[in-house]
């Protein structure tokens, strides 16, 4: 005979149990999925990012289009003088 969970012997109390332990279950299977995981960066797990040079290029060209979408300057441009002041020397010492 089957049953739905509020017609099982012990009525609805039982279907709440029911409900409460699978979520409970859900959950625990859940963290135990994620605690195996290893944490990877964009940078190992993006096939585009894994050569640095390249990387760096790509990084440059992104925030140069986006600042030139806002500002209706060039992007190339926006790029050479995000080079350039990549190329000078830091003003701030960090301690």
């Amino acid at each position: 005979m089957r049953w739905s969970l509020g017609e099982k012997p012990g009525g609805a109390a039982v279907g709440l149990e029911a409900r409460r332990l699978s979520r409970l279950l859900w959950a625990r299977n859940l963290l135990d999925y994620n605690r195996g995981m290893k944490r990877k960066t964009l940078y190992e797990t993006n096939p585009h990012l894994r050569d640095p040079a390249e990387a760096t290029r790509q990084i440059i060209r992104s925030v140069a289009s986006s600042t030139a979408i806002e500002t209706g300057q060039p992007v190339r441009e926006i790029e050479e003088r995000i080079k350039h002041l990549r190329s000078l020397p830091p003003r701030v010492m960090l301690a």
